[in-house]
């Protein structure tokens, strides 16, 4: 944990949950979070349980969702 001292928490935005989704397969089954994708300017820690899921995020998405998991509309980067 960084000492908030020298790294004070910065806000960044809201999230607000208001609804359900509608499609809860496309919505939530098919969801993959990956802590790989970072704004630029951001660096991950050297944390190790961090360096190992960078790597097997990725993979576990292509193994359930497939190879073109980024292109799932739930996953897209581009809208």
């Amino acid at each position: 944990v960084w000492p908030h001292k020298e790294f004070p928490l910065i806000p960044v935005g809201k999230l607000v949950l208001d609804r359900n989704p509608e499609n809860y397969f496309q919505d939530v089954e098919q969801l993959a979070f990956d802590p790989a994708h970072m704004v630029p300017g951001i660096e991950p820690s050297p944390d190790k349980m961090l360096q190992g899921r960078l790597f097997a995020y990725g993979d576990t998405h292509r193994h359930r969702l497939g190879p073109n998991h980024l292109q799932l509309a739930v996953n897209c980067p581009y809208k």
